[in-house]
This record gives structure tokens, C-alpha cells and sequence, in this order.
């Protein structure tokens, strides 16, 4: 192995647990902070989840990603095609959608840690695709390569049970708080 390389995974290994814990629930003005942020609401025929998006942390990719579900890219009939154990599951809005993207060095290299439960949106050259994916274990190797734009708060179980072939019947917009 590189030395370079040896020495980055040292280095993520040693900040990615501090980064997990920086996502787990907070107490108090933080937790209603992050009740402000939007959720997505992905429904399944397994179940639903529930991910909140990260709206301070990663605008520009949220922006996109909830631009695409109003416009019902991830409807009639979108399946999750690819699965990894211990990785990823991804999914492709119909049609592919790939979008210029001004901020993703910023928000990718500056962004949040691919840990269990992440929602993430692919970086394509200089694009960002309409694929999305979740994580389904601590993936540090994507971080500062893809984009984190939000976590699972409900429904890590349906995540886990999920399969290429399993269908996307809807994804909603969910405001936590009135704006």
C-alpha cells in the first residue's frame, strides 16, 4: 500500500468516530436546530425512512436533490439497482439527471462522514448525478469523494432489508417546522 494512502486511512480512522458522534442526537437549542431541517420520507413496500437533510452543511447539494424530488424523479417506478453488503444501496431518478455543480468541492471536502445511515449523492466530474445512494455501514473511504447530504432517522431497519429490485413507490417532502 501507498504510504500516502497508509497514512490517510490513519488519519480518517482517527477522525471519523468523533464525526459519527457529532451526528448522533444532540440536547437541548442543537436538537431543535436540527428539527428545523427538512426530511425526506422514502416509501417502500418493506417500510419507510425517514432522512433528515443537512441544509447548513451541504446547501447547493440539497437544493438539487430536493428540486428533484418535486419534480417526481424518484417516482413511477424507480427500484434500487445496486447493493453492496457492508456499503452502499443506490438508486437512479428516471430520467438521469446529471447537474452542474459550483459548490461540490467545498461541500464534498468540507462535508459529512459516510456513516451508517448516510444519504448521499454521487460526484460525477463536474456534476452531480440524480443517483442517490445510502449507506449501510461506516463507508469512510467516500468521504471527500461524494457528497453527504443527509442521515436516516427513522427506519435504519427497512435500510438494511433492501434490495436491488425493490421499488421506490414515492418520496415526500416533510417540514418539520412550519416556514
Amino acid at each position: 500500500m501507498n504510504m500516502r494512502y497508509l497514512i490517510r486511512y490513519i488519519v480518517l480512522m482517527a477522525v471519523v468516530p468523533v464525526s459519527i458522534t457529532a451526528l448522533q442526537p444532540l440536547a437541548g437549542a442543537q436538537e431543535k436546530k436540527l428539527a428545523d431541517n427538512p426530511q425526506l420520507v422514502l416509501i417502500t413496500r418493506k417500510g419507510e425512512i425517514t432522512m433528515e437533510l443537512f441544509t447548513e452543511k451541504a446547501p447547493e447539494g440539497v437544493g438539487l436533490l430536493l428540486d428533484w424530488v418535486r419534480k417526481g424523479v424518484y417516482n413511477d417506478g424507480v427500484s434500487f439497482q445496486r447493493y453492496a453488503e457492508n456499503f452502499v444501496i443506490q438508486a437512479s431518478g428516471q430520467p438521469k439527471i446529471n447537474e452542474p455543480y459550483q459548490k461540490a468541492t467545498d461541500e464534498r471536502l468540507g462535508g459529512l462522514p459516510h456513516i451508517r445511515g448516510a444519504l448521499g449523492l454521487p460526484w460525477e466530474r463536474e456534476n452531480l448525478s440524480s443517483r442517490f445512494y445510502l449507506c449501510l455501514d461506516n463507508v469512510p473511504k467516500l468521504d471527500g469523494r461524494h457528497l453527504v447530504v443527509g442521515q436516516v432517522r427513522e427506519g435504519l431497519d427497512i435500510l438494511q432489508e433492501l434490495r436491488p429490485g425493490d421499488e421506490i413507490m414515492k418520496i415526500t417532502i416533510k417540514k418539520t417546522k412550519p416556514r
